[in-house]
């Protein structure tokens, strides 16, 4: 009569520890979020904030401005990078969401998701903007000396980026864009109306130690603009300068940055101003 009841008390055990080690596994993504937002918010760079992990994404009817979707295998390590600790495996699974903000001039913030979504390869960025996000977060972010004396500041209407096709190591997009230039030099500033930009960025991957440095080459195909007569500035060396300008802007931001080395290169990325 014993064996049978301490058989049936073992069995008893093990289905109780069963479903104990199910709840865990089934609430380590909650547990993790828990534990990391008693350490948040958390600067990540001089204009963004990490302010909060989700174990899954809210339902909404519109996107953020910006949506990085990536693979969880992926995020575990971007997570890890961040944080400075080992995340076990598992624990990252679809629907994990960080929220966090970018910061701009005017005090204007721009939401931001970095979401986990089962078979995101390669991850996929979304930036969908605003004329006056996209103007906060260039003026906080690029330097005002275009050279020659001249200080240049530039206001989107609307913009529209587009993929083009890859060049060994190197990642090709298109821009289109109108809006406006404000010039200024000296005592003397003049606002721009631009009817239509259009230029190819190249951004080129170099290995570097612990990841890649990026280079970013930016060249001005069509720029339709009333552009100031400058004795000796014609429109080829208006759009060289203006070229020179942007590639500077850009260079100043990733001065002595290495891109870690699990930064997806083959990023898929769709951004558009309207």
């Amino acid at each position: 009569m014993d064996r049978p009841r301490r058989r049936k008390g073992c069995l008893l055990v093990l289905a109780i520890a069963a479903i104990l080690v199910l709840a865990l596994w089934l609430l380590l993504p909650r547990l993790l979020c828990l534990v990391a937002n008693t350490r948040l918010p958390r600067e990540l760079g001089p204009q963004a904030t990490l302010l909060a992990l989700e174990p899954a994404a809210h339902r909404q009817r519109t996107p953020p401005p910006i949506l990085l979707e990536v693979d969880p295998a992926l995020m575990r390590r971007i997570a890890a990078d961040a944080s400075g600790r080992w995340i076990p495996p598992g624990v990252v699974r679809h629907g994990l969401t960080a929220v966090g903000t970018l910061r701009g001039a005017g005090n204007i913030t721009v939401p931001w998701q970095v979401m986990a979504v089962d078979g995101a390869m390669p991850p996929r960025l979304s930036v969908s903007l605003s004329p006056q996000q996209a103007d906060a977060l260039i003026a906080g972010s690029i330097r005002r000396s275009g050279g020659h004396g001249i200080a240049i500041a530039p206001e989107l209407a609307s913009a529209e980026v587009a993929a083009l096709p890859d060049d060994g190591p190197s990642r090709r997009f298109r821009v289109e864009a109108a809006g406006s230039l404000r010039v200024s030099s000296g005592s003397v500033s003049v606002r721009l109306p631009v009817r239509r930009l259009i230029a190819e960025i190249t951004i080129e991957f170099t290995p570097a130690e612990g990841g890649w440095e990026p280079g970013v080459r930016l060249d001005i195909i069509a720029l339709e603009s009333p552009l100031p007569p400058i004795p000796g500035i014609d429109d080829a060396a208006w759009r060289k300068l203006l070229g020179t300008w942007a590639e500077g802007s850009i260079a100043d931001q990733l001065a002595g940055r290495t891109i870690p080395a699990w930064f997806p290169t083959d990023l898929s990325l769709s951004a558009v101003v309207r």
